[in-house]
């Protein structure tokens, strides 16, 4: 290891290329030294400035390196952490894991940080657990320290004591991401002031407020994730530290919020009164997504369609009564907004009821399904204060209605706060922690643009790839199969699906090769229909005489010299059918034909959600079949021209229809078949909201009409 002039020196002889210092600074950082060596200006919060890769390639070989200028100021020819292998990064083995630092240069060398992330990952922990072990020694220092490591296998752990740590990651089949990372460890053990199996509770290294205290989950599960009582349990300990919190700050109350992840934030609520008075904002916020912290200020209010839609949401998982209970349990003249929304008295979303609380959205949510949840009878605002068993009863209530919010929004977490600012009446804000992706996702390849749609389900996302091949499973037709295709009821409409009759390796051989094509287009449009064929195929076509509609394969006599290969044939965002194509493109690729393999598979719940219509600058999108829900014949009506007629203000939104059955069609009664027959087709567009696109669909299909004649 060579420094000083004795590198430079080395350089030279070796050709390589050199540039002067002033190349290595930046204004800011010559600004910085300036004030920290020259006017000796103390170092406070500085920004640490070092930078660590770690790669993986394709045969699983890992490579690691660090830049950095050290700390300002520092000795001439002082060698830091970042250049020592151990240290700044270190190496278990080849096929092992790497790791590298960045931070107080001269503790991390001292513990050598990456050296025993190496060596505690080749005893046999994770590499989570490593990493962690490896900086906890770093927590008694009192200095910033963070590290990365990676395995050969892709796995990834972040451990930071700083406040913030910039982190980005990317691979050859994720989207690049960048984000900052809180520091995982915001508790320092001399700050702990209470500790249990469950929970370490102490003064928070990073304080917002004094006295600002967090209380940590010790096995790292979600606050929503633990078990009802094990819940509860928890809250009661904290309720029992914010009494010491409330004695040592001489505070009324204290605070609570949490996003929902391991750790809850206590905060004293400093120059607060003995006697209640309300605190406003007149700051509105509102995210779709969770925005990386949670709020209980107001957003603005949502429109009426949309919290109709959110609550039937989570109605149908909460199994709220259509007759709900109005049961007030303390005086009935309380003029509180609260114990007027309990009575029923004024306009509400209710989503869950028991006998002693209620839950409901609230208009002025900052983010879709904000809700809040009140006990039956008038309890103080400062849920802290309230006796047990109420305390209790409320965080249970809290934990139940937390899980509905999580199953309907797919959400992994839910947030609570509870402060008691605005209203004096004790209530618990539950806030769904929405996932930060995008419906879809484009990253950039060097042949194509790639698109990776992700449709989200209730519960949780899910990806939706439906390659269609004459010779695949997939086939409506009967091509290629080596059995009669399987009468299916797609949509409640008569089908067929074959199975297929190619060998297991050519079939294999199709799927992967579509799979990929489909992926290199791109999913701009929507989930593609392709169609393909196996060329030098084991396999031919055989015609039965009795039967010449299905033909079968079977194996060849000649044995094709060349290997098996895949021609495609076509790749679209068209679904088979006649004016599939036209219906496909004006629904901006919702793949009706993906529905109907959705349907014939059972799987009504992703049928639903691959039915939501993606969001587009221009406006939102949707198409709806109207069916014969009784048998006879199908009399012709001008069903759209008469809506146009009598409900000109729905007729306005639909942008094209189409009839499906001719007249005098004789449709069978769908009780007796278990099959709808498809009246007719229309796509509406909203300029509004994907809620106001929803209303529209289903108010259109209930104002439609259309006779069947009984059959003579």
């Amino acid at each position: 290891m060579l420094v000083g002039s004795g590198s430079d020196e080395a350089a030279r002889e070796f050709g390589l290329e050199a540039v002067p210092n002033s190349y290595f600074t930046t204004p800011f950082r010559r600004t910085y030294w300036h004030q920290v060596v020259e006017k000796g200006v103390r170092q406070v919060g500085s920004e640490m400035g070092t930078v660590g890769a770690i790669v993986l390639d394709s045969r699983g070989r890992l490579a690691a390196g660090g830049s950095t200028g050290g700390p300002t100021g520092k000795l001439d020819g002082r060698i830091g952490d970042t250049a020592i292998l151990g240290a700044g990064f270190g190496i278990a083995d080849i096929q092992s894991s790497h790791g590298n630092s960045s931070g107080a240069g001269d503790q991390i060398l001292e513990h050598l940080v990456a050296s025993n992330v190496a060596k505690y990952h080749s005893a046999g922990a994770t590499l989570g657990d490593a990493a962690r072990r490896a900086l906890q020694a770093m927590t008694s220092t009192g200095v910033s320290c963070s590290l990365i490591a990676l395995d050969a296998h892709g796995n990834l752990a972040v451990e930071s004591t700083a406040r913030l740590f910039s982190v980005a990651h990317a691979s050859s089949s994720k989207t690049p991401t960048a984000n900052l990372r809180p520091t995982t460890f915001p508790l320092l053990p001399s700050h702990e002031f209470y500790s249990d199996h469950q929970l370490s509770i102490g003064l928070s290294r990073y304080p917002v407020t004094q006295g600002h205290a967090l209380a940590i989950i010790k096995s790292g599960n979600s606050l929503f994730s633990l078990e009802p009582p094990e819940f509860t349990k928890a809250m009661v300990q904290v309720s029992s530290a914010v009494s010491i919190l409330k004695d040592h700050y001489k505070v009324e109350r204290c605070a609570l919020a949490s996003d929902g992840s391991d750790r809850l934030s206590i905060l004293p609520l400093h120059g607060l009164s003995k006697d209640w008075h309300p605190i406003t904002s007149d700051i509105k916020e509102f995210h779709e997504n969770y925005p990386g912290y949670v709020s209980s200020k107001d957003g603005p209010m949502i429109e009426a369609g949309r919290l109709d839609e959110i609550s039937s949401r989570i109605q149908q998982v909460s199994r709220l009564s259509s007759s709900p209970d109005y049961t007030f349990q303390s005086a009935q003249d309380d003029t509180n907004l609260f114990a007027r929304i309990i009575r029923g008295e004024i306009q509400q979303w209710r989503i869950w009821e028991d006998t002693n609380h209620v839950a409901f959205l609230t208009p002025f949510a900052n983010t879709p399904g904000f809700t809040v949840l009140v006990p039956r009878k008038h309890l103080s605002s400062d849920i802290f204060s309230i006796q047990e068993p109420d305390f209790s009863d409320i965080m249970l209530a809290s934990h139940l209605v937390a899980g509905y919010l999580k199953e309907v929004f797919g959400a992994e977490r839910c947030g609570m706060i509870f402060e008691g600012f605005e209203i004096d009446y004790a209530h618990v804000k539950l806030i769904p922690i929405h996932s930060a992706d995008a419906d879809f996702q484009i990253s950039e390849s060097k042949d194509l643009v790639t698109t990776e749609l992700r449709f989200r389900a209730l519960t949780k996302a899910i990806y939706c790839l439906v390659p269609a091949t004459t010779d695949a499973v997939s086939s409506p037709m009967g091509l290629g199969s080596d059995s009669e295709p399987v009468p299916s009821n797609l949509l409640r409409e008569p089908a067929s699906i074959a199975p297929s009759g190619l060998a297991d390796d050519e079939q294999a051989l199709l799927r992967d090769t579509t799979v990929d094509y489909l992926i290199k287009a791109g999913f701009r449009t929507g989930v593609f229909h392709c169609e393909a064929r196996i060329v030098n195929s084991a396999s031919a076509y055989e015609f039965d005489a009795s039967k010449p509609q299905y033909p079968r394969l079977s194996s060849k006599k000649k044995i094709e010299k060349d290997a098996p290969a895949v021609a495609i044939l076509e790749i679209n965002a068209r679904a088979p059918g006649a004016k599939e194509t036209d219906r496909i493109m004006n629904s901006r690729g919702l793949d009706l034909y993906a529905l109907h393999l959705l349907a014939a598979c059972g799987d009504a719940e992703r049928m639903r959600i691959l039915a939501i219509p993606f969001n587009e600058p221009e406006g939102w999108w949707g198409n709806s079949y109207i069916g014969a829900e009784t048998g006879g014949i199908f009399k012709p009506v001008a069903m759209f021209e008469e809506l146009a007629i009598q409900a000109p203000e729905l007729s306005k939104h639909i942008v094209q229809w189409d009839m499906l059955l001719e007249p005098g069609a004789r449709v069978q009664d769908p009780a007796e078949t278990g099959r709808f027959r498809w009246v007719a087709w229309f796509l509406v567009h909203s300029h509004v909201s994907r809620s106001h696109l929803e209303n529209l669909l289903r108010d259109i299909r209930s104002s439609l009409r259309f006779e069947m004649t009984p059959f003579s």
